[in-house]
């Protein structure tokens, strides 16, 4: 399964990772596995990272349907990290479709950026440690 994500509790956070060519059932699963975590609250920050993907098997109407899963708490900060066109595409259309007035959800290429919205700057050595045990490095 080429999307994997860690709830780290103690940074109050949620890490993901996805890779190769990623389907929406790879995504579902990821995402139901976070939600079903015990350590799992709403609002735990987010860090998504799709910059290793190399190709996706869905398109707008999947983006519209995952779209309308509520996981996280209104206004938590989430950060999606991104290389491709592509990805970037997708992306934005996902949060495009979830924005609210209090939506805390960001489309980053630069993961640094990324870090420091979600205030991780401190343990970005750690983060980027988490993300090499989840999948292959980016």
């Amino acid at each position: 399964m080429p999307a994997k994500a860690l709830v780290v509790p103690d940074l109050s956070l949620v890490v993901g990772r996805a890779w190769d060519v990623l389907t929406a059932d790879d995504l579902a699963a990821a995402t139901t596995a976070t939600r079903r975590d015990p350590r799992f609250h709403p609002h735990f920050r987010q860090l998504a990272d799709f910059r290793a993907v190399t190709d996706y098997d869905f398109g707008g109407s999947t983006v519209r349907r995952l779209a309308t899963v509520d996981v996280y708490a209104p206004g938590t900060r989430r950060a999606f990290v991104v290389a491709s066109d592509e990805s970037f595409g997708l992306a934005r259309m996902f949060q495009m479709l979830r924005e609210a007035p209090n939506d805390g959800l960001r489309v980053y290429r630069d993961f640094r950026e990324a870090v420091t919205w979600l205030d991780l700057t401190g343990v970005e050595a750690r983060v980027l440690a988490i993300l090499g045990g989840i999948g292959p490095a980016a």
